[in-house]
């Protein structure tokens, strides 16, 4: 994937603490993206959003969702991804 195809959704400080920093699953996932190259990393969060998706309820949906933003924007700040959520490097 060389665009992310999703606008990036607002999220609070207080989502990013419980949703990304305290949950295991999510750490232990984002560990897996180490390494990986950017369009790979994107493959990699739209194959999980697809899971999500299929089986999560709203709550799910909704932590998969501000994980994956707060993710994407981390690789905003990085210069990963420009400003329309293209693979920069």
């Amino acid at each position: 994937m060389n665009r992310w195809p999703d606008p990036i959704g607002t999220y609070t400080s207080k989502e990013v603490t419980d949703f990304c920093v305290n949950d295991r699953l999510w750490q232990s996932f984002r560990l897996t993206l180490k390494g990986l190259s950017t369009s790979e990393k994107l493959d990699k969060l739209w194959k999980r959003r697809d899971g999500l998706l299929l089986f999560g309820d709203e709550t799910t949906q909704r932590r998969y969702d501000v994980q994956t933003y707060n993710y994407l924007n981390a690789l905003k700040r990085g210069g990963q991804l420009d400003d329309t959520l293209k693979v920069v490097k």
